[in-house]
């Protein structure tokens, strides 16, 4: 049994110059011959045909994109409703969250706990931009708590109130 020296060097088909093996296209015109009209006409046709597909695929990837920003917006607009903004485009208004501080997963798809976690930091730093939050009349102090002001019953028009 031989055991191969470090002095041999490997076949040809096989020697690693630092350079990634890539075909030589001056073989493959050797191989087939000079090109004539017709070789360059089809040359000139293939490469058209991928510039076209590269345009293409262009578009399809911006499409995508705008098709996933849609829907994270609607994602964060709706995550802004559940935690009680009043209004929720406030969440983009005021930075709160926009395209380039979505939370996002592994994955790439929008993270939706941090996402609320986010929103909800804004609850105590902006108060009122919540539901249920009313300022306070001057003089009566400040109250952070939401005021529930009764509904309205036709019972409550025919009895007189415990005021």
């Amino acid at each position: 049994m031989t055991v191969p020296t470090t002095d041999t060097a490997p076949p040809a088909d096989l020697a690693h110059d630092g350079a990634q093996n890539f075909p030589d296209p001056a073989d493959d015109a050797a191989a087939d011959g000079p090109l004539d009209a017709a070789g360059i006409r089809r040359l000139r046709q293939e490469a058209g045909r991928r510039r076209v597909e590269a345009r293409e695929t262009a578009a399809e990837v911006e499409r995508l994109r705008e098709r996933e920003a849609r829907r994270d917006r609607a994602d964060v607009l709706r995550l802004a409703h559940e935690v009680g903004f009043v209004d929720p485009e406030d969440a983009f208004t005021l930075k709160v969250l926009d395209a380039a501080t979505l939370p996002r997963t592994d994955d790439g798809d929008l993270d939706v706990e941090a996402a609320r976690q986010a929103l909800d930091a804004v609850k105590a730093t902006r108060p009122y931009l919540f539901e249920g939050w009313r300022q306070p009349t001057p003089g009566q102090g400040e109250s952070r708590e939401p005021v529930t002001v009764p509904e309205p019953s036709w019972n409550g028009l025919l009895k007189p109130s415990d005021r």
